[in-house]
């Protein structure tokens, strides 16, 4: 009997490192690397890989099958601990997946839905009065020359959007050419005006039922459209 040369011995260790019970090679890459090569040079020599830390001589010289051994090639190993812990984390980000579409599900779900939602017209609807701004909110908004774009009417209440301020969106609510509510602000967030409601204003037979007076109709301008948003007064005693 003679002792397997060391190579041998630092393989067999290197493999009980990678696929032993107690792998820990999969943090020194320095180890896997030189793991590789002591692999690649047993197979094109086409010995037997040992598992043990000593072998026959003899033995291993007679054994010229040129197979690697039961654990299968390098390169489709994956280390011990690091292969039972594969499913894991499979599992681990498939539970994460479905919480975060199952949140995303309960936003949409309990996220308030427009009363209406006001597109953009090509025209100004005949008999529609076009905003008169006072000089001083343009100049408060940095508008130069307001284009407006109209967006119907919800009620008595005309929508509209305003350009002409650089680097700023804004929308324009009016009832008959008198400005019931501006704001602008700069691109990115939402751009919406309230208005508390008048019986007046309200359209017949809006949805979800009638608006108590005092309640907020909320604009909200959104490229080319603009949702309006109910939220009703509760007038009833505690």
């Amino acid at each position: 009997m003679s002792s397997v040369p060391l190579p041998a011995e630092e393989l067999a260790a290197l493999r009980r490192r990678a696929y032993g019970p107690d792998a820990d090679i999969g943090t020194d890459s320095v180890a896997q690397a030189r793991l590789e090569e002591l692999e690649r040079d047993y197979a094109v020599r086409g010995r037997a890989v040992p598992d043990g830390a000593s072998v026959d001589s003899d033995a291993a010289s007679e054994d010229a099958t040129p197979a690697l051994s039961q654990a299968g090639p390098p390169d489709a190993e994956v280390p011990g601990r690091m292969r039972r812990a594969l499913p894991l984390i499979a599992i681990g980000a498939s539970v994460v997946a479905v919480i975060a579409v199952g949140a995303l599900g309960f936003e949409r779900l309990n996220r308030p839905q427009p009363a209406a939602r006001l597109e953009a017209l090509a025209d100004v609807p005949r008999g529609t009065a076009v905003p008169l701004v006072d000089p001083e909110d343009l100049r408060t908004w940095g508008v130069i020359e307001p284009v407006f774009v109209s967006y119907g009417e919800y009620g008595a209440l005309d929508a509209w959007s305003m350009s002409g301020s650089p680097g700023r969106q804004c929308i324009v609510v009016s009832v008959g050419g008198e400005v019931a509510g501006i704001h602008c602000t700069t691109p990115g967030i939402d751009t919406f005006v309230d208005i508390l409601s008048l019986n007046s204003w309200m359209p017949e037979a809006p949805e979800g039922g009638s608006i108590p007076l005092e309640s907020t109709i909320r604009f909200v301008l959104r490229d080319d459209v603009i949702d309006v948003y109910v939220g009703r007064i509760d007038k009833s005693p505690d």
